[in-house]
């Protein structure tokens, strides 16, 4: 009685079920046997035969099953593999030798016209797969001439003892890899029973060679399965080394990570062959968490050191996120250093042309506006020292910066600039075309022996400047919006000391200067100096130009071309105290902006009522 109401307490759920339910359950039951009990090598004959026509080349197979697990998903499992290579590999080794391989098919993938295998496990394996430029490959049994897409995708691997090697010449990658098990790990490192699996490798990417060791669990996932796996590890390149230690997800995309990340070496020209990029040849080193979500990246608490720049701070990138440019990406950086050094950031030296001509001082080279609309960006930068040996007057800088919907906002430039400073903000609209620009700078307290060295060696001892620069300009290169700058640029130096000798050039008092050629120099103060151009479509007028000294004052006017680089100026020098030898004489300063030629003419007559307003300094 007791074992009969146990037997009707299983069976009554069974009973509740409906017919069709139980046609169902019964029919899974019967290939489930049917599955479990048929011995698969009688076909094993068959499948070799077919696959070696197919193919053109020799396959073996020792042993072969399906199994089917609890959730119906089948499993083929092969023993003893020997599959030629194609013809045209370029290597004798076989495509594989197996002491094992299995496969788990992804049953839900079976209709959408691409099938899936969600696993493969090798054991005591040795694979070569090769991929020509055009699309060629050597692990296509079916079809092996077929150039198309591949028609199946590989969702995770697993390896135990196994060597494989994967060549694509398109992009001039030829990489080796060994697993084993990770009996021991690397000096230093602590054993984790996640990373039980050690993989050696090496190889050649675009003729560069490289080598590591990473430890990882037994299971890693290609695409499209979202599950992450443990890994530890280094590569290297000659004295370049990348150490990593975190969690990645699906290595074909790399879909989400987050790892510690070391690379450093002897110099970045050495990382070329890697990344797209001319870069000087310093050492660098660098250390940061990356995060990485889909398309969203994050690089976190970087601390990095290129020649003698610091660099620490934050980025961000948010990517597009359907890949179908709705929304515009976004790029997001807030960095600090201590100390930067441009000459750290030079492209590598290239031989410069015989005999080349003088570079223009506006670059040529289109703005991209259009990248410009392309991507969002926050940036927010601070130097508190700069070093630069072609501009030996920039001291400091902080920069901060808003970029959105092609509307480049520079919120704030701060520049230490020659013991003074400069305060000013920059609009850049790339949606007008031809883009627009703004630039507002004013400077104060500005040295000008530093600020012109090779003045001071003419005579200059010392002066405090002051600067102004209010432009707007329409271009889509540098060279462009100074042709077509409207607006105004003063200079003023409110007084400041210069060399007598320098003084008497300048009035033309040749008397003045033979006595000093033979006589003890001494410095003269300046009363005032002041230059103030107006701007329209690129041509400034001068407002005021203006030397006035103990012993001469020297009133001119001009122009200055922005479009061609030119000027051509006239100043007109009266000594105080005219000498005997006193020419009365008028200099022309005209030619290209970067060597003007100096040159005398004949007085140029009183001075203008615009002029004489500007007898004080601006």
């Amino acid at each position: 009685m007791r074992a009969q109401h146990s037997q009707n307490r299983i069976l009554a759920p069974l009973r509740a079920l409906g017919l069709k339910t139980k046609i169902l359950l019964g029919t899974a039951l019967a290939v489930a046997l049917t599955l479990a009990l048929f011995d698969w090598n009688w076909l094993r004959p068959s499948l070799e035969r077919h696959l070696s026509e197919e193919s053109r080349r020799q396959v073996k197979i020792g042993d072969l099953q399906v199994e089917l697990g609890f959730s119906f998903v089948p499993t083929v499992r092969l023993r003893r593999v020997h599959i030629e290579n194609a013809p045209w590999a370029d290597t004798q080794r076989p495509l594989v030798v197996a002491g094992e391989a299995s496969f788990t098919l992804a049953f839900k993938t079976l209709w959408d016209g691409r099938g899936a295998v969600s696993r493969i496990v090798l054991k005591d394996a040795e694979v070569d797969l090769q991929r020509l430029p055009d699309g060629l490959r050597n692990w296509r049994l079916r079809e092996p001439d077929y150039r198309g897409p591949g028609r199946y995708k590989v969702l995770a691997i697993e390896t135990h003892r196994t060597r494989i090697r994967f060549a694509d010449r398109g992009i001039a990658l030829d990489i080796v890899g060994t697993s084993s098990r990770a009996d021991s790990v690397e000096s230093g490192a602590q054993a984790d029973p996640a990373l039980s699996t050690r993989i050696d490798f090496e190889g050649k990417y675009r003729g560069a060679a490289f080598a590591g060791t990473v430890l990882s669990s037994d299971l890693l996932t290609i695409q499209e399965t979202g599950r992450s796996f443990p890994l530890r590890g280094h590569a290297t390149s000659g004295n370049t080394r990348v150490d990593a230690d975190g969690t990645f997800t699906d290595l074909l995309t790399l879909s989400a990570i987050d790892a510690r990340v070391r690379i450093a070496g002897s110099s970045l020209s050495k990382l070329q062959p890697f990344v797209d990029l001319h870069l000087a040849s310093r050492p660098y080193q660098a250390d940061a968490r990356l995060r990485k979500d889909g398309n969203n990246y994050a690089v976190e608490q970087l601390r990095a050191k290129i020649g003698a720049t610091d660099i620490a701070g934050e980025l961000g990138f948010r990517g597009d996120r359907n890949g179908e440019g709705s929304e515009r990406p976004l790029l997001r950086a807030t960095l600090r250093s201590a100390s930067v050094a441009l000459a750290d950031f030079d492209a590598v030296d290239r031989p410069a042309a015989k005999e080349a001509a003088p570079a223009p001082m506006f670059s040529r080279g289109a703005l991209g506006a259009e990248h410009l609309k392309a991507i969002d960006a926050h940036l927010s930068i601070v130097a508190r020292r700069l070093e630069s040996a072609a501009m030996p007057a920039l001291e400091n800088l902080k920069f901060s910066a808003d970029l959105d919907a092609g509307i480049l906002k520079v919120k704030l430039i701060a520049l230490g600039l020659a013991g003074g400073r400069a305060i000013g903000a920059l609009t850049l609209d790339a949606n007008r075309e031809p883009p627009s620009s703004q630039l507002a700078l004013d400077f104060r307290g500005m040295q000008l022996d530093q600020l012109l060295p090779a003045l001071a060696s003419k005579g200059v001892s010392s002066g405090s400047a002051n600067a102004n620069l209010q432009l707007s300009g329409r271009g889509n290169s540098l060279a462009a919006i100074a042709g077509s700058a409207s607006g105004s640029m003063s200079l003023s130096v409110p007084e400041g000391r210069i060399s007598n000798l320098l003084d008497a050039k300048l009035g033309l008092d040749l008397g003045k200067i033979l006595r000093l050629m033979f006589s003890a120099d001494r410095a003269i103060a300046v009363h005032c100096a002041a230059i103030a151009f107006d701007f329209k479509n690129g041509l400034g007028r001068s407002r005021a130009i203006l030397l006035d000294t103990d012993q001469t004052r020297i009133d001119g006017n001009g122009t200055l071309n922005l479009r061609d680089e030119t000027l051509d100026v006239l100043l007109d020098p009266t000594p105080k105290k005219p000498g005997l030898l006193a020419l009365h004489s008028a200099i022309r300063v005209q030619g290209a902006l970067q060597h003007p030629v100096f040159a005398l003419e004949d007085n140029a007559g009183p001075r203008t009522v615009a002029q004489q307003e500007y007898a004080q300094c601006l």
